[in-house]
């Protein structure tokens, strides 16, 4: 079950009860070890519900509420926080924006459940718009740049179709624009393609539709490497690295070459012929 703001609410003060009225402080080791474990479980009840809205945020669908947070799901993450280098304060307030954030969705999503379904996908957009806006002001501007960056890892080239100022920095014509948004399908966040051999036709398909210097130019605005954890649904257990089996489908991706003048896609290899990577340095 989320465990929201209200929730969070009053297991604080179920906690904090006992040491209510005392009006002095705190100066002996029986007091103090009485107080530790209420410090404690505050702090808990604060981990438990960053880590519920970190996966199933309001009890949303995983694929509806990654679309409609957007890039305040990914600021909830302690590895990008650790990359953005937030401070605690900022983080608290990231957290509270999200729970803030997730009760807003959840009432969203059963507002939308029964209503067209042409006009699903732009309130949820609209949603994430003004939840980023929020997110904007919490930010730095390098940090709001560096978090982007990350959400370009993240989604890949199919982040251009539901959002203009990407497509714009990718300059992509009405006719690709329309061709990406018909192979992604963002209007259907909840109706992916389940297998991963079918997801990775659908990212060549989306790949066919750059240029070559387009995806060499998403590859810049990628930015610096950064290693993003391994999304699982709630309940599920975390893969662990180098899990992968002989025989497995390998994660899909786009590089540039070492001269940068061209991008190779793991996937536009499948059925075609072998791909060996070699892993070296040079010092």
């Amino acid at each position: 079950m989320p465990f929201g703001t209200s929730e969070l609410r009053r297991a604080i003060r179920r906690s904090a009860a006992p040491v209510r009225g005392r009006g002095r402080v705190f100066n002996s080791i029986s007091t103090a070890g009485r107080v530790a474990p209420i410090l404690a479980s505050t702090v808990l009840a604060f981990s438990v519900a960053a880590g519920v809205l970190a996966q199933n945020p309001a009890g949303v669908p995983a694929a509806l509420g990654r679309e409609a947070e957007g890039k305040l799901s990914l600021a909830a993450v302690p590895e990008v926080q650790e990359e953005l280098k937030l401070s605690p304060e900022v983080r608290k307030s990231i957290l509270e924006l999200r729970m803030k954030r997730s009760a807003l969705l959840g009432e969203l999503v059963s507002s939308l459940r029964n209503g067209p379904p042409e006009k699903r996908m732009p309130r949820l957009l609209a949603f994430r718009d003004e939840g980023e806006k929020l997110l904007g002001a919490l930010l730095k501007d390098g940090e709001s740049a560096r978090l982007t960056e990350i959400l370009l890892r993240r989604d890949g080239l199919r982040a251009a179709a539901t959002r203009p100022d990407i497509a714009s920095r990718l300059m992509l014509s009405g006719d690709q624009l329309s061709r990406l948004k018909a192979v992604a399908q963002p209007d259907r966040p909840g109706m992916a393609p389940r297998s991963p051999e079918a997801r990775m036709e659908q990212d060549r398909r989306i790949a066919e539709v750059y240029t070559e210097d387009q995806r060499r130019l998403f590859v810049t605005l990628q930015g610096a490497p950064f290693q993003l954890p391994i999304e699982v649904p709630a309940g599920a257990r975390r893969p662990q690295a180098g899990r992968l089996k002989a025989g497995e489908v390998a994660p899909d991706f786009v590089l540039a070459d070492l001269d940068g003048k061209n991008t190779f896609q793991l996937a536009s290899f499948r059925d075609k012929k072998p791909v060996v990577l070699v892993f070296g340095s040079v010092t």
